[in-house]
């Protein structure tokens, strides 16, 4: 017995003698861990909103670099100096909300700008400053105070002279109309993605339910259309402060459609884009996901510019309807780089509907 009670004397004495050398070691930086040096803030607009005639509302990303940092939302008209040289030169006139951020990962807040000049269009980014100095960081993000946001998702075919335009509308804050406007593929209008000449046809036009800053699903069908024929439109949403149209989308009747319902991050390096596909009466069907980094030109073109060195693809699953009915698809995406943005849509066949944007979570 005692020469048990001995050994555990002994074993007990070198650990209290070892901690006298480990907190030496560690005085000495031989076991302390290497510092993440600290660097400048970093920062972006994420989103504008407009909420109202004279109100919008932004969401901004900024990286505090390790040290504390506190951040504001600058903005100015868009005919400034500040915006016309995209910050090179001049200052911006005004400043909206602010906060403070700390630590090493990106920061997410939402500030609200308010007494806005109705119709004026504005320029805004994102100031972020801390000990080693301050950044204004790009995009100087574009809008137009109480102008409506009108979004061009999916046309579909839904018979052989019938389609339906998918799409969304943000009535920012008043009473507001939407329609579809459309031509031949072959016109001028739709050649030159809508910069010169004008469409042949427009629906008529419906007012949204809503008078909100919030953006609201709608969908306008299409009659009178030739079998086989491509077809470009848009969706144009008006408010007492003006008009606003969507991207222009290319489409054929009778062909394959496909829509997005939305992108959800799962996780720091996964994702799942949810959506519908549309055969249309087509067998042997395939449907996927398109992905890109959301600076990329595939992204900001709305997927109708290809980026050969960056645009991934995930598929392709056969589709295994062949009616002229949405089904559901989920398709998931594995791999992605922890706290980034990027934009992503399902696509069928050659239909592709135009990007939806997620950000996966930080690591």
């Amino acid at each position: 017995m005692r020469a048990r009670k001995k050994l555990a004397i002994g074993m007990t004495e070198r650990p209290i003698a070892a901690l006298g050398l480990i907190s030496a070691l560690v005085a000495a930086s031989v076991f302390a861990a290497p510092a993440r040096a600290a660097s400048l803030p970093s920062g972006g607009v994420v989103s504008v909103t407009v909420t109202g005639p004279t109100s919008a509302t932004v969401v901004g990303r900024v990286n505090p670099g390790g040290l504390t940092t506190s951040y504001a939302v600058v903005y100015d008209l868009a005919s400034s100096q500040w915006c016309r040289t995209n910050g090179a030169s001049g200052q911006p006139a005004n400043s909206g909300g602010g906060g403070g951020a700390t630590g090493t990962r990106p920061h997410i807040f939402v500030i609200s700008l308010w007494s806005l000049t109705p119709g004026s269009a504005y320029c805004v980014a994102i100031r972020a400053t801390n000990s080693l100095g301050t950044v204004t960081g790009p995009p100087y993000q574009r809008f137009a105070a109480g102008a409506p946001d009108a979004r061009a998702y999916s046309p579909t075919s839904t018979s052989s002279t019938t389609a339906t335009l998918y799409g969304g509308v943000n009535p920012a804050g008043q009473t507001t109309t939407y329609q579809v406007r459309y031509g031949l593929a072959s016109s001028t209008w739709c050649s030159s993605n809508g910069t010169s000449g004008t469409p042949t046809y427009a629906t008529k036009p419906q007012t949204l339910s809503y008078t909100d800053g919030t953006l609201h699903s709608v969908w306008v069908s299409m009659a009178g259309l030739t079998s086989g024929t491509s077809y470009c439109a848009t969706i144009t949403a008006t408010n007492a402060t003006t008009s606003t149209s969507g991207s222009i989308i290319g489409f054929t009747l009778d062909h394959p459609g496909v829509l997005n319902n939305n992108a959800a991050a799962t996780g720091a390096t996964t994702a799942t884009i949810n959506g519908a596909v549309n055969a249309f009466g087509q067998t042997n069907l395939y449907y996927g996901v398109v992905y890109d980094l959301a600076n990329s030109t595939w992204c900001a073109s709305n997927g109708s510019v290809p980026d050969a060195t960056t645009t991934n693809a995930v598929g392709m699953y056969s589709f295994p309807y062949t009616d002229s009915t949405f089904h559901p698809v989920s398709v998931g995406l594995t791999a992605l780089t922890p706290g980034t943005q990027y934009c992503a849509t399902i696509g069928a066949g050659t239909a592709q509907a135009v990007p939806i944007y997620f950000t996966t979570a930080a690591s």
